[in-house]
């Protein structure tokens, strides 16, 4: 059976990475997260250490991937290829009239953006670029306040064994690690339209909002 990979940031001062598993037939799950800060040293960082590494894909076998282009790659045998792994990242959007201030802190997320596209990672930033997803299509599982909205996303991922602890991320949180699951899933569902996992955590097409 072939797997396939979703591999999601949100960035910023502290930074969330998702790696998510799927396949023709079998829905998506979490294969890992982390959350890590630090800003652009700690995603600099990150990826110098995780840009190749070894794990459990899930479906009875090990798989090495390597998630910078395969241009880059020093041999494309045993190895996951482009083809396989998708790499998605909240696009920063700021806030105008909703307490957004102009500091560097706020606007690192824009930076490590730019880490991911000098890294060839991620492409230049196009508005049709659905791989570049705004902040608000995390939040697919209903509720009329961000509250409620982030309540019952967390929620979503505890029913379905896609949730991660902070312990287990070794934080004092697990806030941005819960964003980059989110809009790992988001694509593969909304994106991808990938039918096992709808099939397997939705009952109805209608749980999920536009």
């Amino acid at each position: 059976m072939t797997a396939n990979y979703m591999l999601a940031f949100d960035l910023g001062v502290s930074s969330g990475v998702a790696l998510l598993s799927y396949s023709e037939t079998e829905p998506a799950r979490l294969v890992k997260a982390w959350q890590f800060g630090n800003g652009v040293q700690g995603l600099i960082d990150w990826l110098d250490v995780h840009r190749l590494w070894d794990y459990d894909c899930g479906y009875g076998s090990h798989e090495q991937i390597w998630i910078l282009p395969m241009t880059a790659h020093p041999s494309s045998s045993g190895y996951v290829r482009d083809s396989q792994l998708t790499v998605v990242s909240e696009k920063f959007t700021p806030l105008q009239g909703k307490g957004f201030a102009q500091t560097l802190d706020s606007t690192l997320p824009l930076v490590c953006e730019g880490v991911l596209i000098a890294y060839g990672i991620m492409p230049v930033y196009d508005s049709k670029e659905k791989r570049w997803q705004r902040p608000s299509l995390m939040y697919r599982h209903g509720g009329s306040t961000l509250a409620e909205k982030k309540k019952r996303s967390r929620a979503f991922l505890k029913k379905n064994g896609l949730y991660v602890l902070p312990k287990e991320l070794g934080t004092p949180d697990n806030n941005d690690a819960i964003s980059a699951i989110l809009h790992g899933l988001n694509y593969i569902t909304h994106t991808l339209n990938h039918r096992p996992t709808w099939d397997a955590y939705y009952e109805t097409e209608s749980e999920l909002s536009d």
